[in-house]
């Protein structure tokens, strides 16, 4: 029965980077802000993703050790999806969009 939650938790975690990722790439669409704010927003709801994580797999394993080992592990990549979609949304933008048009020196 172990093995099943161990599945089931596997599950839930790649459905909820693929609804995440979903949800933030579908919003943003081609806006350059809204990339920008979605993945801030990844950035910062890291600490609530590990807890939520640690305090779901301590409910199927009581050693708390796993549970944070695994909360933390899967935290980076959650992390590191967030800095991908924040860099993504200069992807978007001309760089003279960002920084504005040098004038030419003559």
């Amino acid at each position: 029965m172990e093995i099943f939650y161990w599945i089931l938790l596997v599950v839930i975690v790649a459905g909820i980077f693929y609804g995440v990722n979903r949800l933030a790439f579908g919003y943003s669409g081609r806006h350059f802000k809204k990339r920008l704010w979605a993945g801030l927003l990844f950035i910062f709801s890291t600490p609530l993703f590990m807890f939520g994580l640690s305090m779901g797999v301590r409910l199927i394993e009581d050693n708390g050790w796993l549970a944070g080992s695994i909360g933390f592990i899967t935290a980076i990549f959650y992390f590191l999806n967030g800095l991908f979609v924040f860099i993504s949304a200069f992807r978007l933008v001309n760089p003279s969009e960002l920084f504005g048009k040098e004038d030419a020196v003559e």
